[in-house]
């Protein structure tokens, strides 16, 4: 979206994957452009190794929910792993 302006994109290419990693080194190793999210992205963006594209635009955010059978008892684990997701995403953004 720019000045809330949307702009819908067909893309055709000759890759195609559901694993986020295999995409992005795709990236890395120059095969094409990604839409990544910023977490997913931000290692290889703070080392250069990426850069971002359309700097003006921004995209819509997609929701990231933690599930598990009952919230009541949640393991140390997942307590853990929910606060680290907490940290790691209120740093990127």
């Amino acid at each position: 979206m720019q000045d809330e302006q949307r702009l819908a994109v067909t893309v055709c290419g000759n890759r195609s994957s559901d694993d986020g990693e295999v995409v992005h080194r795709w990236v890395l190793v120059g095969l094409g452009v990604a839409y990544k999210s910023n977490l997913d992205g931000a290692s290889s963006l703070a080392s250069g190794r990426l850069v971002r594209l359309c700097l003006d635009w921004t995209t819509e955010q997609a929701p990231l929910a933690l599930i598990c059978a009952d919230r009541r008892q949640l393991s140390a684990t997942v307590v853990l792993l929910r606060d680290h997701l907490r940290a790691r995403l209120a740093s990127v953004g």
